[in-house]
């Protein structure tokens, strides 16, 4: 983790090479030295993380046209739900994790702007309480114990959120349960 003119960022990096001499006033505690970092994704993460959601699949809506019909036409309402919305204020494109909760049988999560989708087998059954996790950095679908589901993700659009935007990203399930969370840094280089 980094700050410079009051900016908090993290940066994925690891240190290559360090230099800290042992000065003679050491023992105030204060001594000077360089450490240099190899970055091989130099994207700067703000923090902090937004973790956006909960969201569940949509929720059909109620009432409807009534027979007879009587002008004027009362419609009902819309569906609702299932939909998040999530914006990078970076200028850089953002590699978001998801996590889905269960229960859900074939989840599938779709940006709604482009069409990608991440697309679980849909006889795939997510228990009650689990959680998997979708990384894009490494195209992962890991349980937090580090189990792989990558075998029943049968859809790999993966897709990331481009900078300066706001994208949205629709949930769906066969069952109509489970639960969807995003979480991101906005990103900047």
């Amino acid at each position: 983790v980094v700050q410079w003119d009051g900016v908090k960022a993290m940066l994925n990096a690891r240190c290559v090479r360090r230099s800290l001499p042992i000065p003679r006033n050491r023992g105030i505690g204060y001594t000077q030295g360089a450490i240099q970092w190899r970055a091989t994704n130099p994207r700067l993460l703000h923090l902090p993380q937004i973790i956006a959601g909960p969201v569940s699949p949509p929720v059909a809506g109620s009432g409807g046209l009534i027979y007879p019909l009587v002008y004027p036409l009362v419609y009902g309402s819309a569906q609702s739900g299932g939909e998040l919305l999530l914006t990078n204020a970076g200028n850089a494109a953002v590699e978001p994790v998801f996590r889905l909760t269960g229960p859900s049988t074939g989840p599938v999560i779709t940006n709604a702007d482009t069409g990608a989708q991440l697309a679980f087998d849909p006889a795939y059954a997510l228990p009650s309480g689990a959680q998997l996790l979708l990384s894009y950095e490494d195209r992962s679908v890991l349980f937090p114990d580090g189990v792989s589901r990558s075998n029943q993700l049968i859809t790999r659009g993966w897709f990331t959120l481009p900078a300066g935007t706001t994208t949205r990203v629709r949930f769906t399930s066969a069952n109509g349960q489970g639960q969807l969370e995003a979480l991101y840094y906005p990103t900047s280089m």
